[in-house]
C-alpha cells in the first residue's frame, strides 16, 4: 500500500469516527431533551382536557411560566438580557483562541441576501438591534457567510427529507454588535447568534415539541403536499401555525448542521452545546444547556 493510499483511508476512517461521535452527540442531546421536555410540562401540568385547542392553551400558559422562571434564573447569574429581542447577550470567553484583533478588510463582507441556496431556493435573514440600538447587520468574516450558507443547504436538505417544510427565514440578533465578555468571538466578527427560525422565537421549541407530539394522529394523515405551502393547519376548525409546529424539527436539523460543518468552532443552543477546541483538536460536549442559550443559537467559526 502507498503513502498516497494510507492517508486517504486515514482521513477516511477520521472522517467515519467524527460522524459516529457526532450522532452519539446528538443522540445524548435528544434523550435529555425529552427528558427535560417531559419535567417541564408534568411540572406545569393543567386538567387533562378532550379538546386540542384547551389543552392547547393550558400547555401555552403552563410554558410561559416556565419560560418566565428561566430568564428570571438567568439574570441572577448577571446575564444581560434584552425584553424587546427576547434574547439574552453571550456572555462567553474564548480562552484558547489566538485570533489577532486586527482584521483585513479583505476577510469581511455583509451578507448577501436574501441567501441563495444551491437548490434555487432562498433564505431571508432578519436583522435585529441590540439594546444601543446597533443593528446586527454588520460586516462578519466571510467564512462565517459561506459557512452558514453551507449550514442552511445541509438542514434544508434533511428537512424535505422527512417531508418537512424548509427553514425559508432566520432572525440574526447579533453578530459583532451588543455587549459580550471581553475575548468573545463576536467582537472578532466570527460569530451569530440566530433566534428566530421563519418567524417563530427559538425560546418556544419545547412548546413546539409538545404541539408536535400532540398533532400527532392529525399528521400522519396528512403528506408533505398537503401542508408545503399553507401556513395554517385546522384542527377542530381552528387554525395552527404550521411554522409553530415545525419549529423543534428547524432548530433540531440546523444544530446538527452546524455541529456536522467543518469549520464550526462553537454551536450552542436549547439541544446541542459543543466547542471545538483549537488546543486539542477535539470537540468538547457540554451536558447542560450553556446559560442564555434556550432562546438562541450562538454559531461561531474557526
Amino acid at each position: 500500500m502507498n503513502k498516497t493510499t494510507t492517508l486517504i483511508l486515514s482521513l477516511l476512517l477520521i472522517g467515519l469516527y467524527g460522524n459516529a461521535q457526532n450522532e452519539d452527540i446528538v443522540n445524548r442531546s435528544l434523550e435529555k431533551f425529552e427528558k427535560r421536555n417531559d419535567s417541564i410540562f408534568t411540572s406545569h401540568r393543567g386538567p387533562s382536557v378532550e379538546s386540542f385547542t384547551k389543552q392547547y392553551i393550558i400547555d401555552r400558559q403552563g410554558y410561559e411560566k416556565y419560560l418566565g422562571n428561566v430568564i428570571d434564573k438567568n439574570l441572577a447569574k448577571g446575564l444581560t438580557y434584552d425584553i424587546r429581542e427576547n434574547v439574552f447577550y453571550d456572555n462567553i470567553e474564548d480562552a484558547d483562541d489566538t485570533t489577532s484583533d486586527e482584521y483585513a478588510l479583505s476577510q469581511l463582507d455583509y451578507f448577501s441576501i436574501p441567501i441563495k441556496l444551491k437548490n434555487g431556493d432562498s433564505v431571508v435573514v432578519d436583522f435585529g438591534r441590540t439594546k444601543d440600538f446597533t443593528s446586527s447587520y454588520q460586516k462578519v468574516k466571510k467564512i462565517v457567510i459561506t459557512s452558514l450558507n453551507e449550514i442552511l443547504n445541509e438542514a434544508n436538505k434533511e428537512l424535505l427529507k422527512d417531508s418537512i417544510p424548509p427553514i425559508k427565514r432566520i432572525y440574526i440578533s447579533a453578530s459583532s454588535n451588543g455587549k459580550h465578555s471581553k475575548n468573545s468571538n463576536h467582537y472578532r466578527k466570527e460569530a451569530l447568534d440566530i433566534s428566530r427560525i421563519n418567524g417563530q422565537m427559538i425560546a418556544y421549541h419545547h412548546f413546539s415539541f409538545r404541539i408536535k407530539e400532540k398533532l400527532k394522529i392529525h399528521m400522519d394523515k396528512l403528506n408533505y403536499n398537503d401542508y408545503k405551502n399553507k401556513y395554517f393547519l385546522l384542527i377542530e376548525e381552528m387554525p395552527y401555525n404550521l411554522d409553530e409546529i415545525f419549529l423543534w424539527n428547524r432548530l433540531e436539523k440546523l444544530q446538527k448542521a452546524i455541529l456536522n460543518h467543518k469549520f464550526t468552532r462553537e454551536n450552542y443552543g436549547p439541544l446541542l452545546n459543543t466547542k471545538y477546541d483549537k488546543k486539542t483538536k477535539k470537540l468538547t460536549e457540554y451536558d447542560y444547556v450553556i446559560p442564555g442559550h434556550h432562546n438562541h443559537i450562538h454559531f461561531s467559526v474557526r
